[in-house]
Formats: C-alpha cells, structure tokens, sequence
C-alpha cells in the first residue's frame, strides 16, 4: 500500500492480523438461527421440554437430597427461558404489561373487575374441589362423568358472577371511551345464561350421595328454557335498542 504523510517517514512495518473465519463464522451463524422466529422455535422449544423434565421428575417424587432439588431447580428455570424465548413470548408480555400500565393510568375499570374475577374464579375452584372430595368419601366408587357434574355444580355460579363481573366492567370502558355499543350489553347476559344451562346440566348428573340430590326432569328443563330465552330475549332487546336510538348512546 501506498503510505503518505506530512511527517518524515523512517521506515514501516507490517502488521498481519489473521481471524479465526472458522468461529466467527459459527457465532454468526447461531446468532442468526436464533434471530429467526421459525428456527428458534423449531430448536429451543424441544430443548426447554428436555430440559423441564427432570423438574418434573423431582416435583413427582419427594427426594431429600438437596443437591438434586437444586440442580432440578436450575433447569426448570433454563428450559422455562428456553420455551419463553422459542415460542416468542417476549413481545406478548411486553404489550400485556403496556396494556396494564395504560390501564391504571387511564382509569380503566376492566383493571378491578379483573382482579375480582380471578378471586372469584379461585374461590369457585375451592369451593368446587372441597365438594367433590366431600361426595367422594360418601360415594368411594365415583364415575368420572358424575365427579366433574359435581365440581361443575358448584362452582359454576362464582365462575357466572365473574363473567358478569368482567362484562361489565368492559361494558363501563366502552361507555367512558365513547365507543360503546348497545350490543356489548349483550354479555353480562349471555353470562348468567350460559351459567344457568350449565347448572341445571350439571345437576342433573350429581349422584345420590349425602346431601347432594340430582336435578329432576321438570328442574332442567326449566333451566334449559329459561337460559334459552335469556339470551333471546337480550339479544332482540338490545337489537331493537340500538336500531331505534342509534349506536351508542349520548354520553351525559
């Protein structure tokens, strides 16, 4: 090369710096491959699984021995990254906390009814799992049809109370946001509709055990009917509503 300078030059030197092409090359490569949404969820997804059942070998089985509750602890938590990073959650949980933020901050009521729904929904499944087990010391030989109509039974009316619950804090954003729509009312009441059915079905399968009784002939088909026309009859009202004063109502 040809060198050029204001200085007098004396004399030159030459520097040869050789790469390892062959590493280089394998850290741009897996680089890449891991930067590609369909490689990486093709090669760390069974990773993370291989890597989450040795966790769940030690969560199976009680073991005293720390260092294995140790060493099933630390892979649990490398092949819960690994999942979390092959399927690409990480933008999924960035919006979720974003929308969760914005929320809070912008006074949205769906960030309450939420939260009460999941304790609703907890308390259901409580109340549920101690039912069953109660009919399960009366009646040893309980068929698996008839254990889940009692879980159902049960809990299906706080699991109706949170879906009403969440429907109308939705419904109360869509009015304050000026984007409401007299269809959206519609919820709450397919809500209690859909819990209604799913109360009588259930009791009609509860066994003959203590205190619980199956739901009679007349008893369900009265529940049927009645959920039935609870959603007819909401979704033509609010049909007719919104036909006759518009889309959405003038907020006060």
């Amino acid at each position: 090369p040809v060198i050029r300078s204001r200085v007098p030059i004396d004399s030159t030197r030459r520097v040869v710096v050789r790469q390892a092409q062959d590493l280089e090359s394998i850290y741009y490569t897996i680089k890449q491959v891991l930067d590609d949404p369909e490689t990486r969820g093709t090669i760390l997804v069974p990773l993370g699984v291989l890597l989450l059942i040795y966790p769940a070998t030690i969560g199976a089985s009680v073991l005293d021995i720390p260092g294995a509750a140790v060493l099933g602890g630390l892979s649990g938590l490398l092949g819960l990254y690994s999942l979390f990073h092959g399927l690409g959650l990480e933008e999924t949980v960035d919006n979720a906390a974003a929308r969760l933020r914005q929320g809070l901050y912008a006074g949205r009521l769906t960030i309450v009814t939420y939260a009460v729904a999941v304790t609703l929904i907890l308390i259901g499944v409580v109340e549920g799992a101690q039912q069953l087990e109660t009919v399960r010391q009366n009646t040893p030989q309980l068929p698996a049809v008839r254990g889940v109509a009692v879980f159902v039974y049960t809990s299906v009316r706080w699991f109706a109370v949170a879906g009403v619950t969440t429907s109308l804090g939705r419904v109360t954003d869509e009015y304050l946001t000026e984007s409401f729509r007299w269809r959206y009312v519609n919820a709450p009441f397919y809500v209690l509709a859909i819990g209604i059915v799913l109360h009588g079905l259930s009791g009609y399968f509860l066994p003959v055990a203590g205190t619980v009784t199956p739901v009679s002939n007349t008893r369900l088909a009265v529940t049927l009917v009645a959920g039935t026309l609870l959603g007819v009859l909401s979704t033509l009202t609010f049909a007719v509503a919104e036909s006759r004063y518009g889309v959405s109502p003038e907020p006060q």
